[in-house]
């Protein structure tokens, strides 16, 4: 499976940002989502990814007992509270392009949100780790995706 760019859409020159970031809680969105890559189900998957894991801040999603989760909304606001991410997950990994900074990052999966922050610095980044408690498997995955 081959990892796929999805160029940022745009009217007449502006980024346009996805509906969910605009409809936030009234919270103002700076700009459009950075480059994400997300999926990692199974080994050539995750192989893919980890491929360009240099190029990303890491986000993973599991249960306690290591079983990965797929479908986890998240949101990241920066120290200002704009949101600067807003996706979901296709497999137990995220990764995003975000610049140096504090992030406060949610995520969520069938109704339970966890958040907390997260710093981001110019070095190698580590894998932050959301985990639920009795889940149901959700990691199946449509492929990785690029955006």
């Amino acid at each position: 499976m081959a990892i796929q760019e999805v160029p940022v859409k745009r009217i007449f020159g502006v980024p346009i940002v996805p509906l969910v970031a605009v409809l936030a809680a009234g919270t103002a969105v700076a700009q459009p989502n950075p480059q994400t890559l997300t999926g990692g189900v199974g080994v050539e998957e995750r192989a893919q990814m980890m491929q360009r894991y240099d190029e990303y801040r890491h986000l993973a999603f599991a249960q306690p007992d290591g079983q990965y989760l797929a479908g986890v909304e998240v949101t990241a606001r920066d120290a200002t509270g704009t949101i600067v991410l807003s996706d979901v997950a296709d497999g137990p990994f995220l990764f995003a392009n975000l610049p140096p900074g504090t992030y406060r990052v949610t995520a969520a999966l069938a109704g339970d949100a966890k958040t907390r922050a997260i710093r981001v610095g110019d070095g190698p980044a580590p894998i932050h780790y959301f985990r639920w408690d009795g889940v149901a498997d959700t990691s199946t995955s449509v492929g990785t995706r690029f955006h």
